[in-house]
């Protein structure tokens, strides 16, 4: 009976002494919650009414959640869906087979120095090596490889990724209130991958840096993922939703002109 538990529910409340006129700030609750919650169900009840009925209700776009304002209480409702454990985020592979939302630990990028032309002989050029966390953007099926061992491109697409302990430091991914503002798609160029727990691969929080981009022969990727006993794959729909930020963040126009902004 026990043996598999799902947290399917709870509640919060906030209690606060008696604002009659609480409905009034309608306007100022669904400023601060547009990002995550519809347009509020005003009820109209008379103020001088038992204080305790809400006066307003706002959903979540998600639909897990309800918020109740009355006169006296915020309270915060969430039911969990039983079937959000269908749409794991992660999986774990192994092999030489690529595909879109592989995360490749401590892959090898090649650095060409930026004064590799000032008085070198071409010839004998080196090449440094660093190495940096990955993932593949490249699409699935472009990296599919045919019956004559080949696919049908040649390099790898890739995007660093960085741990949310490895950005302490950071100017800006330092704030919890920045690492929201980039779950939300606010700042472009950034996407943000739930943390994993599967086996020994425990990662926390990524920031995926859609503004850099690595190209890698996809014969030394697969030479590289073969030799790795596992690695964690970003599963759909998050590798979509992805691969969506990426394409969003390249196909962005700014206007000589624009629409001047809306004021209340």
């Amino acid at each position: 009976m026990f043996q598999k538990p799902k947290y399917l529910q709870n509640s919060f409340t906030v209690i606060f002494p008696r604002k009659p006129s609480i409905r009034r700030s309608a306007f100022d609750f669904e400023n601060k919650l547009e990002d995550l919650y519809s347009q509020p169900q005003i009820i109209g009840i008379p103020d001088d009414i038992n204080p305790d009925l809400p006066r307003m209700i706002f959903t979540s776009k998600h639909g897990y959640s309800q918020i109740f304002i009355s006169q006296i209480n915020f309270v915060l409702n969430v039911n969990y869906s039983i079937d959000i454990s269908s749409y794991p985020w992660y999986c774990i592979v192994s092999g030489a087979d690529l595909e879109q939302g592989d995360i490749l630990l401590e892959c090898p990028i090649f650095d060409i120095p930026t004064n590799y032309l000032d008085g070198i002989d071409k010839a004998s050029t080196s090449i440094k090596i660093n190495f940096q966390n990955l993932i593949v953007m490249t699409q699935s099926c472009d990296l599919a490889v045919r019956s004559d061992g080949r696919s049908k491109i040649d390099y790898v697409l890739l995007c660093p990724i960085y741990f949310k302990n490895e950005l302490k430091q950071h100017g800006t991914y330092s704030k919890q209130s920045e690492w929201e503002n980039a779950r939300l798609g606010k700042h472009l160029g950034f996407h943000v991958l739930n943390c994993c727990d599967l086996g020994e691969h425990n990662y926390e929080f990524m920031l995926v840096d859609l503004k850099r981009t690595y190209s890698i022969k996809a014969e030394i990727l697969r030479d590289f993922v073969s030799k790795k006993e596992s690695r964690v794959r970003l599963l759909p729909p998050y590798r979509e939703h992805l691969s969506q930020s990426f394409a969003r963040f390249f196909m962005r126009v700014g206007l000589p002109v624009d629409i001047p902004k809306f004021t209340k």
